[in-house]
This record gives C-alpha cells, structure tokens and sequence, in this order.
C-alpha cells in the first residue's frame, strides 16, 4: 500500500480539485473533528457506506485503514479507505479505492465562534468512467452532515 500512497502524493500535486465546497455547522470544531475521524459515523451522512469500520490497529492516524460496502448495479463493492491527513482538530483525509475506482478526499475544518467552518475536497484519481465528483454531489453531502451534527439542536431562522 505505501506505493499506492507515493503514487497518490503525486497525482494529488499534478491534478486539479475536482471539486471543493463548504458549510457552517453549529457544532465546536473538536466535536466535528471527533465526528468526521470516526468512519463508523461515514454511513450517517455519506448516503453511499454500509458497515464501515477500521481495519487497523492503531485507528485514527496515518497510514490506518478502514472499510466500508457500496451497493454498485445492485451488487456489494468493497472500499478501502485509508487515513493520509489526520491533524486534530483542523485537517483530515483520505484515499479510498474499490478496483479501478481512486478517489481522495480532504477535509479542513475552520472555528467560526461557536461555529465550525466544513470544506470538503473530492479528487477522482483513476481512469474509470464514471462521473466526476460535482459541487452539486459536495453540496448534498454536507448538507447530510449539517444536519447529522446539528440533530436535537433548535433551527436557527435564516441559516441554509
């Protein structure tokens, strides 16, 4: 795996953010970063994970793995994930395949007051045809974690 990882770093540096959006959740940064480094919570959120859960031993750090299904074309897919930015509590990330498929996500966190400040990063890293990370997927998927982290909390008139 350390050479899929180098060969990532590369790919990562010559290739453009395919995709990058953000939100505000009323939740304090330590409790999000908490949330996000936890990939049993991906399912809550991600729409797309079933069953996930770390591999390896320690977990949350570099170079640790975790796994999760995706339901393709009716058939259970595989993906492994692993952890290639961990820097409590402001930076995450992660480089997840399942056969020919590569995709890396970041994730930066921001304190905004009481506030936390997401921006999510997708950057599809293989030859696969299939469709592209879009802002409009980024936007589903942070509006799930909004509203994942700010459940049981009263709405606040004039936040989107």
């Amino acid at each position: 795996m350390r050479a899929a990882r180098e060969g990532v770093a590369e790919l990562e540096v010559a290739a453009p953010v395919r995709a990058a959006r953000s939100i505000t959740v009323r939740r304090p940064i330590e409790e999000v970063f908490q949330f996000l480094a936890d990939p049993s919570r991906l399912a809550s959120w991600d729409g797309v994970a079933l069953d996930p859960g770390w591999t390896t031993v320690p977990a949350a750090e570099i170079g640790a793995q975790y796994e999760y299904e995706i339901d393709r074309d009716g058939r259970r897919q595989l993906v492994t994930s692993e952890v290639i930015a961990y820097e409590p509590p402001s930076r995450l990330g992660w480089f997840s395949y399942a056969g020919a498929w590569r995709e890396i996500t970041r994730i930066t966190l921001e304190r905004d007051g009481d506030s936390t400040v997401i921006c999510l990063r997708r950057l599809r890293v293989d030859a696969e045809p299939c469709v592209e990370p879009t802002a409009t997927e980024l936007d589903r998927l942070l509006v799930a974690l909004r509203d994942e982290l700010e459940r049981g909390l009263p709405p606040v008139e004039g936040w989107a």
